[in-house]
């Protein structure tokens, strides 16, 4: 009796992923199996994607990072949401034209829309820059003022909206 409550204590402490068909976004979007998404950026600038992974070749464990796409869209094949992790896993593929040859993609998907690596469907979706792009976005418009073309009242407006994103 006692062995049998340790193995179903263990069971219990192990996350759970469930398959569902679709998905409410962090930007209020339903995503479901069969819609087609859009790659966006790099986070920060970077060559490489922080969400989005790419399975090497089929049936092997082993993952990169994409670069910077030529990737128009990805189709989703599965959703299924991580409770360890307070997010959903997409898996999606994309047809190489003309072969039967295709790429799977695994997306930490509200981290790839917060940060721009995945294009939300809504037009209207704002994604937060950066610490880095805020600074930099900062010191563009002290140069605007530095050259007379915005003024310091400006400037405070745009350091204001800026400041929260800045970290030390």
């Amino acid at each position: 009796m006692k062995k049998i409550f340790i193995i179903i204590l263990m069971a219990a402490s192990i996350p759970v992923t469930a398959q569902i068909s679709s998905v409410f976004a962090v930007d209020s979007v339903e995503y479901k199996i069969g819609d087609k998404i859009k790659m966006g950026k790099a986070t920060d600038g970077l060559p490489e994607f922080s969400y989005i992974l790419r399975w090497v070749r089929e049936n092997v464990s082993t993952l990169e990072k994409p670069k910077n796409p030529a990737i128009d869209s990805l189709q989703i094949v599965s959703i299924t949401k991580n409770e360890k992790w307070s997010d959903f896993n997409v898996e999606c593929k994309m047809m190489v034209t003309g072969t039967d040859f295709y790429y799977t993609y695994s997306i930490i998907f509200n981290k790839a829309i917060e940060t721009g690596e995945i294009k939300s469907k809504r037009p209207d979706y704002f994604v937060a820059p950066t610490s880095k792009q805020a600074l930099e976005a900062l010191k563009k418009a002290k140069e605007k003022v530095d050259l007379g073309l915005m003024t310091q009242e400006e400037y405070n407006l745009k350091m204001e909206e800026l400041k929260k994103y800045i970290k030390d």
